[in-house]
């Protein structure tokens, strides 16, 4: 099977998003929506939890954990459905742009949810023993410590987060697909099989075979662009003695405007042609 030309993607993704730029935008800012609104609640919750001395108890970190992933895993199983639609049917979205989210929103959403809730287990579950116990583990362990040793934690889990970083992003690669392919298999108006939990992934895995160093250079890429862009010139204000909350609202205007639109687009655009060579996903009978 052909594969797309990842030299190709910068130029292809950016006529995509030139030519519907005001739909990416929509489409950014709505998938964007259930972050932001979990994102105050936690934040929200976290800081009763200080004040009433619930913090760092086993019910803090299950909820927080709890909002976290569905905060990741919301919009990714959900709205990328619109962002496949506007790369494959620009125009047709751009003339009926209220039908489309609405059909993005509902299509197949109750097998959507399956992945998601099956998704989440698998993300949730491992860390359910720590976060039962980690009330008990970390003051059990500091009086044995001391200052240094406290440091020297400290410094154990920075090198863990980082490492682990790379790690999440090295097996993410091998699922980059999994979300797109949910959209399609799970569409009422697929007219083959719907692929189960395993064989979706076992598809994204079969076809990000030979990609993994393109989807590192892609997150590099993606990673530049936020770094340089809304985050970049924000840190750039405060540095200079800028003012903090203009700073906070440079950074929200051009993450809203370009760098999340446009990230949408080159993934979904990568994505939608790694899979258009694919009979097993979908078949909507064009």
């Amino acid at each position: 099977m052909e594969k797309y030309p990842f030299k190709n993607l910068f130029d292809d993704s950016w006529k995509v998003f030139r030519e519907n730029y005001s739909l990416w935008v929509v489409g950014s800012f709505l998938s964007g929506l259930l972050p932001t609104v979990i994102s105050m609640v936690v934040f929200r919750y976290f800081m009763t939890s200080i004040q009433d001395g619930t913090a760092f108890s086993p019910q803090f970190f299950l909820i927080i954990h709890t909002a976290l992933l569905f905060s990741g895993l919301g919009p990714s199983l959900i709205f990328k459905k619109y962002f496949l639609i506007l790369v494959r049917q620009g125009a047709l979205v751009k003339k009926h742009l209220l039908a489309a989210i609405f059909y993005s929103l509902t299509d197949g959403l109750g097998r959507r949810f399956y992945y998601f809730i099956v998704s989440y287990l698998i993300l949730f579950l491992p860390f359910l023993p720590l976060w039962l116990n980690f009330e008990t583990i970390l003051p059990a362990l500091l009086p044995y410590m001391g200052l240094a040793g406290f440091l020297i934690l400290i410094w154990f889990l920075f090198l863990f987060s980082v490492v682990f970083g790379f790690l999440s992003i090295l097996i993410a690669s091998y699922f980059f697909l999994f979300p797109f392919i949910v959209q399609d298999t799970a569409s009422k108006d697929n007219q083959l099989k719907a692929l189960s939990y395993l064989k979706a992934v076992k598809k994204s895995i079969q076809l990000m075979k030979g990609q993994k160093r393109y989807y590192l250079l892609l997150q590099l890429i993606l990673g530049a662009i936020n770094g340089l862009g809304g985050q970049g010139i924000s840190y750039v204000i405060l540095f200079i003695g800028g003012d903090p909350f203009l700073s906070l609202m440079l950074f929200f205007i051009l993450n809203s405007l370009f760098v999340s639109p446009y990230s949408a687009a080159m993934e979904t655009f990568w994505a939608d042609r790694l899979m258009q060579n694919d009979t097993e996903i979908v078949d909507y009978g064009d």
